[in-house]
């Protein structure tokens, strides 16, 4: 045996008629055999070993299996895991030593069980309250954690003598977010000063008026670090009040408890508090805390509040931002377009139309993205312009003919020709696309030709195209695709040729039934599902299909 798995075997084991049954030259050879890691024999000593156990499992023979358990145990080869795990839970007198070993299967259990079965739940909490080692305990609650019925549970291992048990229960509590923990985790914060601040920001995000009052009070009330601690655990909370104290809090500091709270009021804007139960009167408060700050705001918070200030959706915003871009490097002036882009103005238009006229490529793209958005009717010509540059990015360009589309607008046909026989491909598929919106029979010669492009995006683009146009004399190429290899591309023809007039698609779709790839599959089992309920045109019936 390798020096790993060495043990010193005690005595031989014998049963209550002193009847010799197992000894330590045979507790080593299965010892050894496993250790060959081959199939077959390792089932075979498996085998062996769960006929030993059995017996003992109605309460015969204790000794043959604690001298048993301790061997195989020893061994730590995961194929008799399960044989010593059920042995273990059968026994009643566990010795110390076998107790540990207990709980650590346990906890190698629970590693590969999800859910968590109701045994093993009731072994964790056993192990979390009993188990000797902090390690095991602290092991325990974390994999208890995961469900809120340990809420409980977790609550009594607050008061462990641990700090490490204390800090994973309150972790895993943080989780859970729990209501009914708020009486322990306040009682914890005032017995103990060293979780102050996890107590803090658990309660941040836990959805209580009690946990809100007790962070809010901490915020007016504590030292200068828990009222920062105070802050930043509001940034979790999704309450106006949280937003409203954090406001105030800005008003009066500017200092590093200010900091604080401009960020948490960005994670509050951004991923806390639903816009639509936030109050114009409230809009406007953080309008005017954040305007004169602004300039304060750290870098690595700024992006986060430019964000929140677009997700506010309220247009006094737009002066606030705008200013931002006058001194912004490349990185926040994408950001700041970003957050602009939530807004359909004239003056956010006027904003973009400047940016791609300047000689700033990070703000050409930035704009070019977010212009879908605003109506570009009256400045068509002016991003006319642009996609016909040759020194404007290629990319900026197709995203400049998205937002002509976007607004309704026809793309003139020189342009798109020049673009359709463009060395860039992002051209290509943009031009393709446009013909998807506004299919032209007098391109079907290039739609033909695109469906060889060697790009696969641009052929994809082609197709959705070919879809829209319907003509028959893109049927035959369209058919092979749905056999070709590349599943993208089986999976676009069947939805193209679906959209055809006229044309039978249901002997390719029940074929595509059995394709071996599983999107294929669906896509025909929902074209089928559509075509047998409804008559409306394809873009109606499962358009989604066509997008992702």
């Amino acid at each position: 045996m390798s020096d790993d798995y060495d043990y010193d075997y005690e005595d031989d084991a014998y049963d209550e008629d002193d009847e010799y049954v197992i000894s330590r030259e045979m507790m080593a050879a299965w010892v050894a055999r496993l250790e060959e890691r081959n199939d077959a024999v390792t089932d075979t000593v498996i085998m062996e070993m769960a006929e030993v156990l059995a017996p003992v499992a109605a309460g015969e023979q204790r000794p043959v299996r604690h001298l048993v358990l301790e061997v195989l145990a020893s061994t730590r080869i995961p194929e008799v895991i399960p044989v010593l795990h059920q042995a273990l839970f059968d026994l009643d007198d566990i010795r110390p030593a076998l107790a540990e070993l207990r709980y650590h299967f346990v906890l190698q259990e629970v590693m590969k069980t999800s859910p968590l079965g109701e045994q093993l739940f009731r072994d964790l909490v056993e192990i979390m309250r009993l188990a000797p080692e902090e390690d095991l305990r602290v092991k325990a609650a974390d994999c208890l954690g995961f469900t809120p019925a340990a809420a409980p549970f977790l609550m009594e291992a607050l008061a462990d003598e641990s700090v490490k048990v204390r800090t994973s229960a309150l972790d895993r509590l943080k989780t859970i977010a729990a209501p009914e923990a708020v009486e322990s985790l306040i009682q914890l914060y005032n017995r103990y000063p060293e979780h102050q601040a996890m107590v803090l920001e658990t309660l941040g995000e836990t959805e209580s008026d009690q946990a809100l009052d007790f962070v809010l009070d901490i915020l007016a009330n504590g030292s200068l670090s828990l009222k920062c601690e105070a802050a930043d655990a509001l940034s979790e909370s999704r309450d106006v009040r949280a937003l409203i104290a954090l406001c105030e809090v800005l008003q009066k500091d500017r200092g590093e408890l200010g900091r604080v709270a401009i960020k948490s009021i960005g994670s509050l804007l951004n991923f806390g508090i639903d816009m639509e139960f936030i109050s114009p009167s409230v809009k406007e408060t953080v309008l005017t805390t954040l305007s004169p700050v602004i300039s304060l705001v750290d870098e690595e918070s700024l992006e986060e509040v430019v964000h929140a200030l677009g997700n506010l959706g309220d247009t006094r915003a737009i002066p606030l931002l705008a200013g931002l871009l006058d001194d912004a490097d490349d990185d926040l002036a994408g950001e700041v377009i970003c957050a602009l882009g939530d807004f359909k103005s004239p003056d956010v238009l006027a904003l973009f139309i400047a940016c791609l006229d300047s000689d700033d490529e990070v703000r050409q793209c930035a704009a070019a993205k977010e212009l879908w958005n605003q109506d570009v009717g009256p400045v068509a010509s002016i991003v006319l312009g642009h996609m016909r540059s040759s020194v404007f990015p290629e990319d900026a360009k197709a995203d400049l003919m998205t937002a002509l589309l976007c607004a309704g607008s026809t793309i003139p046909s020189d342009l798109l020709l020049a673009w359709l026989e463009d060395e860039h491909f992002e051209l290509r598929e943009a031009a393709f696309n446009a013909l998807w919106h506004q299919p032209d029979p007098a391109f079907v010669d290039h739609l033909l030709a695109g469906l060889k492009d060697e790009d696969e995006d641009v052929v994809v683009a082609c197709m959705k195209a070919i879809g829209a146009l319907g003509d028959s004399r893109t049927l035959p190429p369209l058919i092979a695709f749905s056999t070709c290899d590349e599943p993208k591309l089986r999976r676009r023809a069947l939805l193209v040729l679906a959209d055809v007039d006229g044309f039978d698609v249901m002997p390719l779709l029940h074929r595509a039934t059995s394709d071996p790839v599983a999107s294929v599959r669906e896509t025909a089992e929902s074209v089928i599902e559509a075509l047998n309920s409804d008559d409306s045109h394809c873009f109606s019936r499962w358009g989604s299909l066509h997008y992702e």
